[in-house]
């Protein structure tokens, strides 16, 4: 999942591909902060925490309210970030004028490591479903992403990360940003993104996958002269050039609004935009399912 956000205060006159470094207000006035606020004794403490313990605590009922755990000090943001909330704060948030919000179409990859045998198979995911999910619910999911027992090692192990990206990354990203356009009125522009560009590197366990972090390969340019194939160089200037349009206050591409057709840019080869009723490659379906079922990001408490 990435954000990138711009304030209309930094940006340069039109045309001026050089970035200007903002002129920022002091941190603890923009964050409601006391003007004696100190970062150095509170590093310590979230150096120090252990995931396994912000896993627990982001459980329904914890003492956490979601993973946003170095923010639900009152000293660092005066109001409690969840998932469920995100959208809101950043369509009211006075200094964000527009954002990029992303993703890539196999965001489950970070969870491939650990959906292997033996210590993961069909009986484990049913097990870890039902815990966080109920029978039901568990059995609704399985059939609507297709997974059965009798699925092999390999599509198995790919399908549950499907799934869990889908889970604990993507419905949220969905959610997000669909919460901003509406709590905005359509009134803040965001430019929601899907990327489906593949891993270029052949030895890589993940060739020919769009997977999380891909995007970042394509989107700096400095692999650029590592590319084996042209469209893939051809692509990354592509997007670095929507990017570059992005931070010099244009449009990359048509904003996401509720009353527009909810309008995503497809970066695959190129930069594609689609109405979300013509949009082919998407994973939508699935993440309005999984929404309407009420399936939230409880199962990330058995990923350490």
């Amino acid at each position: 999942m990435k954000h990138y956000y711009h304030s209309s205060a930094c940006a340069p006159p039109e045309g001026q591909v050089a970035l200007k470094r903002a002129t920022w207000p002091p941190v603890p006035p923009v964050l409601q902060m006391a003007p004696n606020f100190v970062v150095a004794p509170k590093a310590p403490t979230l150096v120090n925490l252990k995931f396994i313990d912000v896993l627990k605590n982001a459980t329904p009922g914890g003492s956490v309210p979601d993973f946003f755990h170095s923010l639900q000090d009152p000293s660092f943001h005066p109001q409690v970030i969840t998932a469920a909330n995100e959208g809101e704060i950043l369509a009211n948030c006075k200094w964000v004028d527009e954002m990029i919000i992303g993703h890539t179409f196999f965001e489950g990859d970070i969870f491939i490591g650990g959906l292997k045998p033996p210590t993961f198979n069909y009986t484990v995911l049913v097990e870890i479903m039902n815990i966080s999910y109920g029978t039901n619910r568990t059995q609704a999911v399985l059939d609507y992403y297709k997974i059965t027992p009798d699925l092999s090692s390999y599509l198995l192990e790919f399908a549950a990360g499907y799934l869990f990206g889908d889970i604990l990354l993507s419905q949220d990203i969905n959610n997000i940003v669909k919460q901003i356009a509406t709590t905005s009125n359509d009134t803040k522009p965001v430019y929601y993104y899907n990327f489906g560009q593949q891993n270029p590197i052949e030895d890589s366990p993940l060739f020919g996958y769009a997977h999380h972090e891909i995007d970042l390969l394509y989107l700096f340019q400095d692999y650029n002269p590592y590319f084996y194939y042209d469209y893939d160089r051809y692509a990354a200037v592509e997007f670095g050039k929507a990017w570059l349009a992005f931070v010099n206050g244009r449009a990359p591409w048509t904003p996401f609004t509720i009353g527009g057709g909810e309008v995503a840019a497809t970066l695959r080869d190129r930069v594609q935009e689609f109405k979300r009723a013509d949009d082919h490659y998407g994973r939508y379906r699935f993440w309005e399912f999984l929404d309407k079922l009420g399936i939230d990001d409880t199962v990330g408490q058995f990923f350490t």
